[in-house]
């Protein structure tokens, strides 16, 4: 028996749409998962009778899947611990006095604040001008936290030493 000759959507009982409809139901874990499934039903439900497709395959297919599946979701856990991780730094430089910026861009003051930019954190530095600059992590050249007092390692007890 030869396989069926079509369209998907005569398979899977999905109408067939446009690219921009196609790529915005990929972004959708969802959709993914809905789609797949349905592909897995087709390719069951139309194989040869005769010659039937191994079920280790299909397993295989849902395996490989899954761990696609958690390999995102490992993703997006990672970029919400980075987040995390920044939004904390960014929190330990509130008073600090930084330098930003290369050439003209440079610039140095005092931060300030915090604030999300596009899900990431930047830091609102307040230098001569008296008006706030958003600068990014990753521009930062120097920090200086003002008012604290350095430790030193004392060797010869094995204990810290306050320094000035």
């Amino acid at each position: 028996m030869a396989a069926p000759i079509g369209k998907l959507s005569d398979f899977t009982g999905t109408p067939t749409t446009d690219t921009k409809t196609v790529s915005a139901a990929t972004n959708s874990t969802k959709s993914d998962k809905d789609m797949f499934l349905k592909l897995l039903l087709a390719q069951m439900k139309y194989q040869d009778p005769m010659n039937p497709t191994d079920s280790t395959q299909y397993l295989s297919q849902m395996a490989q899947f899954t761990t696609v599946e958690k390999l995102g979701d490992m993703v997006d856990n990672t970029t919400s611990l980075l987040t995390a991780s920044q939004m904390q730094s960014s929190l330990g430089m509130i008073g600090a006095t930084v330098e930003y910026g290369v050439g003209t861009k440079a610039g140095s003051g005092l931060v300030t604040g915090i604030t999300m930019v596009d899900g990431s954190p930047q830091l609102l530095v307040t230098g001569t001008s008296g008006t706030p600059v958003k600068v990014p992590l990753t521009d930062l050249t120097s920090v200086k936290v003002t008012g604290t007092k350095s430790t030193t390692p004392d060797t010869s007890s094995g204990k810290e030493a306050a320094g000035a």
